[in-house]
């Protein structure tokens, strides 16, 4: 007795679902750790050894799951690679704070790094991009910050002290900067401290 076309579409999609579901707790569990144990090249290479055991299970065709290994491969190529773009962008927003702000076909920014307690301030006027100030922060406050200019790695030497409070640089010009946060907030739940 023949069975139905439709039968054997069903069962490929319930077993690549089936190898799916394991491919993202193996994800899950393996990308989302301390950044710093992470490198492109090293993520490209595991990504292509998944990838090529999975065709060689596929293609050995013993077992009766030789298609989904095969569709399984390039999925698992595809989600190595977003994982880790996905972990490395969630460290790098939970310890940065990211401000910027433009006006006309300028645009000034402020990053600030968590971690080390350091902030840089740059200007962009296209196509030229020059880097002012760089130093040390202290927190003050609920979102409230002291930052302290290192002149020997600036370019202008004009500014040595300024608060940053509720997204506005203090005493940096004249009249109070109001800028906008470009990163996201992350919860702690996703990145390993």
């Amino acid at each position: 007795m023949n069975r139905p076309w439709y039968y054997g579409i069903r069962n490929l999609w319930l077993q690549v679902g089936i190898l799916l579901v394991a491919d993202l707790v193996f994800l899950f569990l393996f990308y989302f750790h301390p950044v710093e144990y992470q490198d492109g090249l090293s993520t490209l290479f595991f990504a292509f050894i998944l990838f090529g055991l999975n065709l060689i299970l596929g293609v050995s065709k013993k077992n009766p799951w030789w298609r989904a290994f095969v569709i399984n491969g390039f999925l698992l190529l595809l989600g190595v690679l977003g994982a880790a773009g996905l972990s490395t962008k969630l460290h790098w927003n939970y310890w940065h704070k990211d401000y910027s702000i433009e006006v006309n076909d300028s645009t000034f920014e402020l990053e600030m790094d968590m971690k080390e307690k350091a902030f840089t301030i740059c200007f962009y006027e296209k196509p030229y991009d020059v880097w002012y100030y760089r130093g040390c922060f202290m927190e003050t406050g609920y979102n409230e910050y002291s930052l302290f200019v290192d002149t020997m790695y600036s370019v202008k030497k004009d500014l040595f002290h300024f608060s940053f409070r509720n997204d506005t640089l203090i005493n940096f010009r004249p009249k109070p900067i109001k800028i906008e946060r470009t990163s996201i907030e992350v919860n702690s739940f996703f990145v390993d401290e």
